[in-house]
């Protein structure tokens, strides 16, 4: 999954060294969570079953629950670790994309004063990117005990998210 959300930003890196990274028609940082949104809420509607599911299924949540841990506790734990996963996925291509802008710039130092506002919005949308990926799949996750009824609910709602949450791209994901 690291490799899938890492590549657009290193096809962008490739094409802003070969045109220039001041050219109109290469992604910003702003366009690239609309590249990568699919994707990653993909890999939620994947990853999100399987992180509370098995453990219900198979009893093994009653062993969790002996000691001193608590259901929150136990819910906690595994959407804090989701989530933390999921803010890697989420800022290791912006930030990718944010050096290879440096390096294939004339002046690293001019693109850094230019751009350097990009930094914290592109953090705050990551982490929103990151906790939308996060939120509904666990909850979704939360109330089945099936991993493929949990997958077609995400399914379902990654089919209806895009035209909202990935602007142009989601619209032609949509349509096809």
């Amino acid at each position: 999954m690291f490799i899938s959300v890492t590549a657009p930003a290193a096809g962008i890196v490739l094409l802003a060294a070969i045109l220039g990274p001041e050219e109109d028609i290469i992604p910003s940082h702003e366009d690239y969570y609309e590249i990568i949104s699919l994707l990653m809420l993909l890999f939620s509607a994947i990853i999100a079953p399987e992180l509370l599911i098995p453990d219900r299924r198979s009893g093994v949540i009653n062993l969790y629950l002996v000691r001193p841990l608590t259901a929150i506790d136990y819910v906690a734990a595994r959407w804090s670790a989701f989530l933390g996963l999921s803010l890697i996925l989420a800022y290791s291509g912006q930030v990718f994309l944010l050096f290879g802008f440096l390096f294939t710039a004339g002046d690293p130092v001019d693109y850094l004063r230019d751009n350097w506002l990009d930094i914290p919005k592109f953090l705050a949308a990551g982490a929103l990117v990151a906790l939308f990926v996060t939120t509904i799949p666990m909850a979704v996750s939360a109330f089945t005990n099936r991993r493929a009824y949990a997958a077609a609910v995400r399914h379902r709602r990654v089919r209806d998210l895009p035209a909202g949450y990935g602007g142009p791209l989601g619209l032609y994901v949509v349509r096809r």
